[in-house]
Parts: C-alpha cells; sequence; structure tokens
C-alpha cells in the first residue's frame, strides 16, 4: 500500500515500485531537510483510537492545492 499513495492529482510518490517499507527517508528542498527514520517495530494489534482526530485539530492546505 505504501507504493500506491500519491502526493497530488497524478503523482504518484518518489518510492513507487519498491516492495517493502523505507526504514529511513530523507528529502531536502531550498526550504528544508527532513530525516524520518523507524526506531522500532512491533508486531502487535494498534487500537482505533490511536488513529482518531485530536480535538482542536484544524486542516492546513498546502500552498497549490485546491
Amino acid at each position: 500500500s505504501l507504493s500506491k499513495q500519491n502526493v497530488g492529482e497524478n503523482q504518484s510518490m518518489f518510492y513507487e515500485g519498491i516492495e517493502g517499507v523505507p526504514l529511513k527517508m530523507e528529502m531536502t528542498t531550498p526550504q528544508i531537510k527532513m530525516v524520518m527514520q523507524a526506531t522500532e517495530f512491533k508486531k502487535e494489534a494498534v487500537p482505533a483510537s490511536t488513529f482518531a482526530i485530536p480535538a482542536g485539530f484544524t486542516e492546513t492546505k498546502l500552498p497549490g492545492q485546491h
């Protein structure tokens, strides 16, 4: 399912075609440097409440998105 994600209309993520889950991803743009790295894996059930939207949440669109 990771390879099926997209960033916008008809724009696939750069890892399309990669099997598995990346353990570390780095992205550098003129504005930021971002690093995401797995620190732990557990095979266990996750309660649905983990994915509940927190109170006070507001959605902010990225520039250029409709």
